[in-house]
């Protein structure tokens, strides 16, 4: 089923109108695919807050050892999960 409204939204996307794509993004927000997409855009939105929050805190240089705290506590990460995030997006 996920993958039929998968492909009948890349053909609404080829052969529809602005107006008539709007009526079907209506519909397919209230499906499974819809969540999903939805969800994706959430977990993409909270990576680069976590990846802005690193540059950031280094570029007004924060020392690590509180930038990780941040982590955690914005992100609600485990301590290993933060420090994960900060190696991937910290500038050595």
């Amino acid at each position: 089923m996920v993958r039929m409204q998968a492909v009948l939204y890349a053909l609404a996307m080829k052969f529809l109108t602005p107006e008539e794509l709007m009526k079907v993004k209506e519909g397919i927000k209230m499906t499974i695919l819809g969540e999903m997409i939805r969800q994706d855009g959430i977990e993409e939105g909270i990576e680069k807050g976590m990846q802005a929050l690193v540059e950031s805190c280094q570029e007004l240089g924060v020392p690590s050892n509180e930038i990780i705290p941040n982590l955690i506590e914005k992100f609600t990460l485990t301590k290993e999960q933060a420090e994960e995030r900060y190696k991937k997006y910290a500038k050595v």
